[in-house]
């Protein structure tokens, strides 16, 4: 059934008008505004990308001698550096390479007001803030920089790839977030009466982004919740393979929340756009064949377009197996390895 049959058929049933008051409620009701909570720990502290902001980010060595090789991870939407990242970062250190992560502005141990503002150019530069700080503070022991992405961020390391830095000698995306969100809903394969009511749900509740900006107060969205809710990802078991990636001792006042002007950012952001500029750094393309967040189409022709791209596909994943499935991280995390060993270690 063509999507406008749907919403006919979902606006003409008797349970519309049930629908619609469960809407206007929910529209009403917003997550826990994340803490900030001032980071002095230990960690090197920079200036994002707006040369403003404070990032945090952390230096992961190797246990036998330094190759003089970097990896720069950048991670998904609304995640921090403590979440989900060890089994990689322990892969690639034992491989006798160095590993840098760091937080986007407004999350986690980077400072920024108002906190979990979702807004990928902004990552971006937040990302080109810190291979700038490696190759300028670390420029006679670094020797090549390597990126890794997921996710949203899996997108953020091929539009900075995109721009053909010198300095960037291999890159790896994993799961990325290639079409735009509105593309990944109306036209990646998932959408379902169930969708429709999500999306009714979150057109009232982003209409609280207009009301919040008159007041000049932050209104926020759940970042993750089940099929039918307002949250900005609520495809089947977003919820749980999301939230199965947050460590139990949360530190820093994260929340499942995100400023409300930031589903309009993820929903038009598009690096499958750029991704064709792509002409210097190896690129490294891992997809799942069920996932709905990031669909695989997209990932395949993101490679059509790379010059130099491998692609990866894990068969009967979905997007977050490739994080808890133990079988699909052993055999993910050994390809990247691999990669990362014949782009950035071989002469």
């Amino acid at each position: 059934m063509s999507f406008v049959k749907q919403l006919v058929s979902l606006v003409k049933s008797k349970k519309f008008k049930i629908i619609l008051m469960a809407i206007l409620l929910a529209s009403t009701i917003s997550p826990r505004e994340p803490q900030w909570h001032p980071y002095n720990g230990k960690g090197v502290r920079y200036f994002g990308g707006n040369g403003i902001t404070l990032l945090t980010g952390h230096w992961h060595l190797p246990p036998d001698k330094d190759s003089g090789i970097v990896i720069i991870m950048a991670h998904g939407m609304g995640l921090t550096q403590t979440f989900g990242l060890d089994p990689y970062i322990k892969a690639f250190t034992n491989a006798g390479l160095n590993v840098f992560t760091f937080d986007y502005a407004t999350f986690g141990q980077s400072d920024g007001l108002p906190r979990h503002q979702i807004h990928p150019h902004r990552h971006v530069a937040d990302l080109e803030a810190t291979i700038n700080l490696i190759q300028t503070q670390n420029s006679s022991t670094i020797t090549k920089i390597g990126l890794w992405g997921t996710s949203l961020g899996g997108g953020h390391v091929l539009e900075v790839a995109a721009k053909n830095r010198p300095n960037i000698n291999a890159v790896i995306s994993q799961v990325g977030h290639m079409a735009s969100g509105f593309e990944a809903v109306f036209f990646g394969g998932s959408l379902t009466a169930k969708t429709l009511q999500s999306l009714l749900l979150f057109l009232v509740g982003f209409s609280k982004w207009f009301v919040c900006l008159v007041l000049n107060k932050s209104c926020y969205y759940p970042i993750v919740g089940r099929p039918g809710s307002p949250a900005m990802l609520q495809n089947p078991g977003d919820d749980k393979g999301y939230l199965d990636l947050v460590p139990s001792d949360l530190k820093y006042g994260w929340e499942n929340a995100a400023t409300t002007g930031s589903a309009l950012q993820v929903l038009t952001y598009r690096p499958l756009t750029v991704v064709s500029k792509i002409m210097t750094a190896p690129v490294l393309l891992i997809g799942a064949s069920r996932d709905t967040l990031c669909p695989l189409k997209y990932i395949r022709k993101a490679k059509e377009q790379i010059r130099n791209a491998e692609l990866l596909v894990m068969r009967e994943a979905g997007h977050f197996d490739v994080y808890h499935n133990a079988t699909i991280l052993e055999e993910t995390i050994r390809a990247q390895v691999e990669f990362y060993q014949k782009h950035l270690m071989l002469p």
